[in-house]
């Protein structure tokens, strides 16, 4: 009687612990092998495929054919690269279709027919179907079937439901994801610069959303004005803050009246609009100019520093004028011919004659 198939279980034992690495990558591994035999007939057997987790942002997992080679050259393989950051919210049958569906890039690359860059083409998508996954750009039903970053919908009673179901029976699962991070996700607007602004001088301000913020300027002056302006008190919260003031203390100035109707800080500016500048046609005074002297030429010749050579002509004082040759459309004369010989002056002697120079026979 044949023995019953004992089910494999992935859970620490208390009295015989084992190491977490060894367990959880050959649940991927059994898993692997598991959607090959039933999914594939096996065709994925020849293919090397190493399993890492990855967290790679915006992707569930990927293949990449060739990622690493032996140490001592005689085979490659590939990298099945998992993210655990997706794993969580996820049930272990959404984590075997993102398998399965990288798993149709391994039969690609075993066929040589796996698209470069990523892409997913129709022949991904044809083999999809036939395994029971829908492809999907949206991981909806609508989304497009092909294209750079592709998800998939489980179809109801299909090949990949059935065989995952078979999968389950025998106890298999993942046991880990990843830990949540502490702060969680990092917030894209910057929270240091939010706007403070004072209701009475409209003193604007940046800082932290919880800061404290106050207008020392529009306090100041309305604690001197309690204290009144010309106490010593007031003049000290002055010089504190340092306020410009637009007058001394009353000891210093002379004219006690004159000094008594300016108030003792400066007031916000004013934004009222200036009123127009009056256009009445008045006289207007002559302005004495000056005359612009006449610019005096220098001598003939060239400027200094000009590189430019002077023309050929008479000198200075000559009374010969050049002469102009009129155009003529007589027909030139012929040029006389050379008599044989040297010119007179030629120092060049003459070629000998051979004819001459031959002794007669």
């Amino acid at each position: 009687m044949a023995k019953k198939p004992q089910r494999q279980s992935y859970e620490r034992k208390i009295k015989e612990p084992t190491a977490i690495t060894p367990v959880e990558y050959s649940g991927l591994q059994a898993a692997y092998d598991h959607f090959d035999r039933v999914l594939f007939d096996g065709e994925l057997s020849n293919v090397d495929a190493f399993f890492t987790y990855q967290r790679k942002p915006h992707s569930d997992g990927y293949f990449a054919p060739d990622r690493f080679s032996s140490r001592n050259g005689n085979f490659n393989a590939g990298e099945l690269a998992l993210n655990p950051d997706c794993f969580c919210n996820k049930s272990d049958e959404q984590i075997c279709q993102t398998l399965v569906q990288l798993m149709v890039q391994v039969w690609q690359h075993s066929r040589g027919t796996l698209p470069s860059r990523g892409y997913h083409d129709g022949e991904w998508a044809e083999a999809m179907k036939r395994i029971g996954l829908y492809p999907s750009s949206t991981g909806a039903p609508g989304g497009s079937e092909t294209g750079q970053r592709m998800s998939s919908y489980i179809l109801p009673d299909g090949a990949f439901s059935r065989a995952y179901a078979k999968l389950a029976v025998t106890g298999w699962k993942l046991n880990l994801q990843s830990a949540p991070r502490v702060g969680g996700k990092k917030k894209k607007t910057d929270d240091s610069k939010t706007p403070f602004f004072c209701a009475v001088c409209d003193w604007r301000m940046w800082g932290k959303p919880d800061s404290e913020m106050t207008c020392t300027r529009c306090v100041t002056q309305a604690m001197a004005i309690e204290l009144g302006e010309e106490s010593p008190d007031a003049i000290a919260l002055a010089e504190r803050y340092r306020l410009k003031m637009r007058h001394a203390p009353t000891a210093v100035v002379a004219d006690e009246a004159a000094s008594a109707s300016l108030p003792l800080f400066e007031s916000p500016p004013s934004y009222e609009p200036t009123p127009p500048p009056s256009y009445d046609e008045t006289p207007l005074a002559p302005v004495a100019t000056a005359e612009a002297a006449p610019i005096k030429r220098n001598k003939g010749g060239r400027p200094k520093g000009s590189k430019n050579k002077p023309k050929r002509g008479r000198r200075k004082g000559s009374k010969n004028k050049r002469a102009v040759l009129a155009q003529s459309y007589e027909p030139s004369e012929q040029p006389t011919k050379r008599k044989p010989g040297r010119p007179p002056g030629s120092r060049s002697r003459p070629k000998p004659d051979l004819e001459r120079a031959a002794p007669a026979e």
